[in-house]
Order: C-alpha cells, then structure tokens, then sequence
C-alpha cells in the first residue's frame, strides 16, 4: 500500500489572528502539541499582525476570514508581503454560523486566498485529533500522533491518490485539475469515490480518515 510522505518541518513561531479570543486561546492549546513550537502569539487585529510580522520571524500564520473580511485576497497578500517565507491557513467560520456553507463558495473563498499565497483552510469547529492532522497535512508539520494509523483494506486509484495529495498540499480542485491536466468536474468525479471509500463528507475528514488508514504517513524521521 503506497503512501502519501509528508516531511516535517520546523515550525517555532505561530501567529494567530482571531475576533474570539477564547478560540485562540484553545488554539494555542492544541498548537503547544506540535513538534518545536517555542512561541504562539495572538493577534485580534490583522493590522498589528502585519506590523509585527515586518519585524518578527513568524514560521506559521492562522488568520481569521469571513463575510465581514472586505477582501480576503488582500488581506493575505498584506501578510505575506510583510513575511515572504510564512506559511498562511485561513480560519473560516464555525460551519453551523458561517454564510459560506456550500462547497463551490469555499472553494471560490479557497481559490482567492491560495492565488494572494494561503496554502490551506481550517474550520473554526475542527475537533481537536482533526485540526492536528490537518495541520501536518497542509503544512507538513510533524507531530507525534496519539497511536499509530491502522492499515486497512482501503484501496485507493492513483488518481484518489492525487485528490488526496492536493488536499494535502491545500489545492482547490480548479488547482488540483490543473496540475494533472484534467477538468475540475473529472476532479469532483475522483473526490466524491475518494469520500466514499473514505466514508467522509470533506477533505478534512479524508486527511484524517487516511492517516487513521495507514493512507498518509506523518511520522517524524
């Protein structure tokens, strides 16, 4: 059974950017569980995160998006003028309070930040287990996981393989399509087998569900 290797990286200062403060605070938590991290620091604006960011090494930036964030692919592209070498994800909405609840409006979202430079999303409400893989995934961030992943009798086509490993990479299917030189509704085609295989709804779920398979490999060397 092949997998998909992501190498870690070394990740020591992380920025988040969020109005909720008890949600940052329950971020850092999770975050002090990753491999490295020496330093976390909260931002409830993206104005004095930025001003921070000209002068301060960030490895890994957590920025909130939502309906109120006027232009999103500004708002990342501010970030990653004043840090070049930062690693973006986009915080969205809980999925129960969000405005962007159907898959092409995430993805039109997606698509605009990863053109200005984000390499992935996170919900707001991702469990715990969920927003480590999915860190690792997108960010290639290594974390001592909780048991070993299982091998199972799951399958999956070289081209589910491709969908998974854009998802790991954070690629929207437009992306991903490109990359492989098909169309987007070809890409829908293999994510709705992957998901059902998988016994997911989401690419989220599909990171973890293949890590918990033995399908994604997030050892540390």
């Amino acid at each position: 059974m092949s997998h998909t290797k992501i190498k870690s990286v070394e990740i020591k200062t992380i920025a988040i950017c969020h109005s909720n403060e008890k949600f940052i605070d329950h971020l850092r938590g999770r975050l002090a569980k990753l491999i490295g991290v020496e330093r976390v620091l909260k931002f409830a604006d993206v104005d004095d995160l930025i001003k921070v960011a000209s002068q301060t090494q960030f490895d890994l930036v957590l920025v909130e998006v939502n309906e109120q964030t006027k232009d999103p692919s500004s708002l990342i592209s501010d970030i990653v003028l004043a840090a070049p070498e930062v690693t973006v994800l986009v915080i969205l909405e809980a999925r129960s309070t969000s405005s962007l609840v159907t898959e092409d409006e995430i993805e039109n979202l997606l698509t605009q930040t990863a053109h200005a430079g984000a390499a992935g999303y996170i919900r707001q409400d991702i469990r715990n287990n969920e927003l480590l893989a999915l860190y690792a995934a997108i960010s290639g961030i290594g974390i001592h996981p909780s048991r070993k992943p299982v091998k199972s009798q799951i399958s999956l086509s070289p081209r589910e393989q491709d969908m998974l490993r854009g998802f790991c990479e954070g690629k929207t299917k437009a992306q991903i399509g490109a990359d492989l030189y098909i169309s987007e509704d070809t890409v829908k085609t293999h994510c709705k087998r992957l998901f059902l295989k998988l016994g997911v709804h989401n690419r989220s779920a599909a990171v973890l569900a293949a890590y918990r398979n033995g399908l994604l490999d997030m050892s540390v060397p």
